[in-house]
């Protein structure tokens, strides 16, 4: 016997696969939500680098990624991408730490998913670096924050 699954759709036209995938993305957005009102924290000093820490931010704009590494030879390996769903938006960046600002930069949304990455190498200074990574466009400004030990 074989079995069928049919779509029948709700008065108000959507499918039950439509539903489900606005569910699957209303948790998904909620999730990053949460883990961006969350601080990240990482040990480093470990030969070879020590574990990275990673930091999401919803913003106006879109979705703000951050992640943040420390290396050997006193250094610490930041990273960041902005994913706008909009192309050739030219977004000043900049990495603030402990209050300085540590690193400046431009980047401009890219085909095909109007989304870009920085890459940055800073110094690790003495004890607890609290970094802050923004990205501005006229008046949106989507910011993530990490800390490393």
């Amino acid at each position: 016997m074989s079995s069928f699954r049919t779509f029948r759709t709700t008065h108000s036209g959507t499918t039950a696969a439509r539903r489900g995938a606005v569910a699957l993305a209303a948790t998904a957005l909620g999730a990053a939500a949460l883990a961006s009102s969350v601080p990240a924290y990482a040990a480093g000093g470990q030969a070879g680098g020590g574990r990275a820490v990673r930091a999401t931010s919803v913003c106006d704009a879109g979705l703000l990624k951050l992640k943040a590494k420390t290396d050997t030879g006193g250094i610490l390996e930041v990273g960041a991408e902005l994913d706008t769903n909009v192309n050739d938006q030219i977004w000043t960046l900049s990495i603030v730490d402990n209050g300085v600002t540590a690193w400046t930069g431009t980047r401009t949304t890219a085909a095909p998913s109007g989304a870009f990455g920085a890459a940055a190498v800073i110094p690790n200074l003495v004890g607890q670096d609290v970094l802050t990574f923004s990205a501005q466009l006229g008046t949106s400004t989507c910011t993530a924050k990490v800390t490393v030990l």
